[in-house]
């Protein structure tokens, strides 16, 4: 069975990135050296505004290097491992389940900053962009589940089941959110791995998905 080429792309204005990642793409990259279902196709960050251009540029350049995954994290989040699994083992389980599940889109949860009574609230929606669950709800749940549509700050797609489809804002969704709608109106599938464990920079916490 042929390994699945994967790409890393950051979207870091400024070329800057929370020093936090530093021990995540360690890692990764333990891990990813020694498996025998991924190999490296591309890694880089783009430093241009808006932040759907980024994502458009960050897919193309994927591409054009032949990947046929991309995972794609915030430059303020980072993957936290634990005494089981470190960040290396949950992204490439999570990217590796997701493909043998016929996955379009999956992501970790990643709380949302809010000023809100949700302020705990996980960055998993509806498409009408309505709070869809919060992690207590699934935190227990040892396996991918499906979602309507889900923020963009710690996730990998299939870059041949997602090709013609470009990351833009639409009235009141943001290009996260209407990517996803539109893979759902493809018939395509977008999950979310809830044993991915997540950080999310604010001050003077970090928002941590496995903490709500």
């Amino acid at each position: 069975m042929s390994k699945i080429r994967l790409a890393l792309g950051i979207p870091a204005y400024g070329g800057k990135i929370v020093a936090e990642q530093a021990r995540m793409w360690m890692e990764l990259g333990n891990v990813l050296g020694g498996s025998p279902r991924f190999e490296l196709a591309w890694q880089g960050y783009i430093d241009v505004n808006p932040i759907s251009k980024a994502r458009n540029q960050i897919a193309s350049e994927a591409r054009s290097a032949d990947a046929d995954w991309l995972f794609s994290i915030d430059a303020d989040t980072w993957v936290e491992g634990d005494s089981i699994d470190d960040a290396g083992v949950m992204i490439l389980r999570m990217i590796s389940e997701a493909e043998r599940a016929g996955a379009w889109l999956v992501s970790a949860p990643v709380v949302k900053r809010s000023t809100e009574a949700d302020a705990d609230a996980l960055a998993i929606y509806d498409t009408s962009g309505d709070t869809l669950r919060r992690f207590g709800r699934i935190a227990q749940q040892q396996q991918l589940i499906d979602i309507n549509a889900v923020g963009a700050a710690c996730f990998a797609v299939d870059l041949e089941k997602t090709k013609d489809i470009k990351y833009r804002f639409v009235g009141d969704l943001s290009e996260d959110l209407d990517f996803c709608r539109t893979i759902r109106n493809m018939d395509g599938r977008v999950m979310v791995d809830p044993r991915v464990t997540t950080a999310h920079l604010s001050r003077p916490f970090p928002l941590r998905s496995h903490a709500t």
